[in-house]
């Protein structure tokens, strides 16, 4: 396999909401009003059965069409290292869900944003998206160390604190993290079903340097609900205790070998409402 170029992706964080869907059992059984087809031998003041409908669950929240995320903006940046190279053409962008979610036996009182996750430890301003299990692993043992050795000192020290604070203490000290990876939540971007979006066309060229190009390919992602296996974004409350959060997840697969290096993926914040 021959090196052309170097490939990168960006995505402009969004300010809508992703909706998570209504769960199954509202689904089936939000009618909400009588239904005309009554059980024989019942009036019209007796109880009306129940009959599977779809939810106007999306209704229910203070929020309208506006509001919801139907697309994403994405570039991909190539830079050629040869004077002769194209960018590579796209195979397919799929779009899948990443939530993080973290739990503990006694309720704590924080928050965790994705910085903590996606942070590599002991450096603030390094992101690494490909190594974010390892990174938050690093975090987490930091942060249970640093709780773990001041419960040691108060024990040592014989200091006395609230019964509410020791909670707190031995929740940070308990806290557990699970990563999910949702796939198949989005319809996958294909030649065949999106030609003009992933179109070569729509690369433009800029000369950084004598011999080498920049390539830059603009892209508005339409983000279309399939949820091929049934997945309820919001957990539940014997799986997550504490709290989620959500990631929308980019992986641009490059035509050529299928290797890690022609797969472009990031992670970019959102928000489930």
């Amino acid at each position: 396999m021959v090196k052309i170029g170097i490939a990168t992706l960006y995505a402009q964080v969004p300010d809508k909401l992703i909706s998570y869907g209504s769960p199954r059992l509202i689904q089936k059984y939000n009618d909400g009003v009588k239904s005309e087809a009554e059980a024989p031998g019942s009036s019209r003041e007796s109880f009306t059965p129940l009959h599977p409908v779809f939810s106007n669950m999306e209704e229910l929240y203070n929020r309208d069409d506006d509001s919801v995320l139907k697309n994403v903006k994405i570039e991909i940046v190539f830079d050629n290292l040869e004077e002769t190279a194209r960018p590579p053409s796209i195979s397919q962008i799929e779009c899948n869900i990443v939530a993080w979610s973290y739990r503990t036996d006694y309720p704590i009182p924080v928050s965790f944003e994705h910085d903590f996750f996606y942070t590599k430890p002991n450096d603030s301003d390094c992101i690494i998206y490909a190594d974010d299990v390892e990174n938050t692993k690093v975090n987490l043992l930091n942060l249970k160390e640093l709780v773990n050795n001041y419960i040691d000192f108060l024990k040592e020290s014989k200091t006395y604190i609230t019964l509410n604070t020791y909670s707190y203490l031995k929740g940070l000290s308990k806290l557990g993290v699970k990563k999910d990876s949702i796939k198949e939540y989005f319809q996958t971007i294909l030649p065949t079903t999106h030609h003009l979006i992933l179109s070569e066309d729509n690369w433009i060229a800029h000369q950084i340097e004598k011999g080498k190009l920049r390539w830059t390919k603009e892209m508005l992602v339409p983000l279309r609900v399939v949820n091929k296996n049934n997945i309820t974004l919001p957990p539940s409350f014997q799986s997550c205790l504490v709290g989620r959060l959500y990631c929308l997840q980019l992986v641009v697969k490059l035509k050529g070998a299928e290797e890690p290096a022609n797969t472009l993926i990031i992670d970019v914040p959102v928000l489930i409402g």
